[in-house]
């Protein structure tokens, strides 16, 4: 079941445990975005895909979502240490069906004018780069 709420009270272990199980049993890879709900272009984001149907089909075809709360009731601080450092929010992690990080994608580089809004070809193109197929065998060297 995918996580689609910043929720401060979710364990995002097991969150990452049941996308694991998910993306494996549908052969998707794992999208795990990193934000808050204080965060205005993490808001941004939920509107955009609201909005571009296409895109989350694209999205939800090829990817497990699974949203991690960052904010001041709880930094997730212990499980983010695992990963990358997040420059700002909100942060995707690529991840393969077992959890492996594949690609850390700084959300700026979707965006689109006016602000806060993301461009859909930038989208799409991220969603096909990233998916399944095109993946197999590729790691994130640290």
């Amino acid at each position: 079941m995918p996580v689609l709420k910043y929720d401060p009270g979710r364990n995002p272990n097991a969150d990452l445990q049941a996308a694991i199980q998910e993306a494996q049993r549908t052969g998707r890879n794992i999208l795990m975005d990193v934000g808050g709900n204080w965060c205005v272009w993490c808001r941004a984001m939920d509107k955009f895909f609201e909005k571009n149907s296409d895109v989350a089909a694209l999205r939800d075809k090829n990817f497990v979502w699974m949203k991690v709360n960052f904010s001041r009731e709880n930094t997730n601080q212990k499980f983010l240490s695992q990963y990358p450092r997040i420059a700002g929010y909100p942060n995707i992690f690529v991840l393969d069906n077992t959890g492996t990080l594949l690609y850390n994608e700084d959300t700026s580089n979707l965006e689109s004018k006016p602000a806060p809004s993301y461009s859909r070809k930038a989208f799409i193109n991220f969603l096909k780069k990233w998916s399944p197929s095109q993946t197999r065998g590729i790691h994130l060297k640290p």
